[in-house]
């Protein structure tokens, strides 16, 4: 298969440089087996971040890359500084088990990353008179109604929650079937949550300190 064609394919993945997801461009002809294209890309961030090169793994049959090198290090030092540590934790880990196509994992791991934000920007709003969290459902709604996420957030999580509801029994929590576009879809709704109530104000935060500190 000719550069251009494969251009064409689906070589998407995430960068395990600057940790954007990204369409890879390859710069050396692919060697192709009867399922597998293995070829060397470049991140489009890389002039500017230093991406170095990566080797990639397309599948044909799926028409995505199914492994990348180097492995992308999912640790929770390597997230933004706003977010609490513990949540970091459960996001990282989140992140490994997508890698490690560990789908079902990735789903109760960003259900309890939604939970602890709620539980940490609500506070006391998140209990009831008895001291018991409420159950995620009212804590999305709490989040929303207390300014913390938009409707389109609110909306989004809610799906993202009956993904994780746990029932008295196994077929009841919504995890016999979880595909890879699934999961990748609810790491990135994760991340937004992530992004909207710790990373974005922390940076609105920063830059309008900086603009204050030059008038003065």
């Amino acid at each position: 298969m000719a550069i251009k064609e494969l251009e064409s394919r689906n070589i998407t993945t995430q960068c395990p440089h600057c940790g954007d997801t990204v369409t890879l461009i390859p710069t050396h002809t692919p060697i192709q087996s009867h399922d597998h294209l293995y070829f060397v890309g470049l991140c489009p961030n890389h002039s500017n971040r230093h991406c170095r090169p990566i080797f990639a793994v397309y599948e044909f049959l799926n028409d995505r890359i199914t492994s990348r090198y180097p492995i992308p290090s999912f640790d929770a030092s390597n997230l933004h500084e706003s977010i609490p540590e513990s949540i970091r934790l459960d996001y990282a880990e989140a992140r490994r088990c997508q890698y490690s196509s560990a789908f079902k994992g990735v789903v109760v791991l960003c259900r309890r990353v939604i939970e602890a934000i709620a539980c940490n920007k609500l506070q006391d709003k998140s209990k009831d008179e008895k001291e018991r969290t409420f159950k995620l459902f009212k804590l999305i709604d709490l989040l929303k109604d207390e300014g913390y996420i938009t409707l389109d957030l609110k909306e989004t999580a809610h799906e993202l929650r009956h993904f994780g509801n746990y029932g008295a029994h196994m077929q009841d929590d919504g995890l016999d079937s979880v595909e890879r576009d699934e999961a990748n879809d609810i790491i990135e709704i994760t991340w937004q949550f992530l992004y909207a109530i710790f990373v974005g104000p922390y940076k609105t935060k920063e830059l309008k300190k900086k603009r204050l500190e030059k008038k003065s």
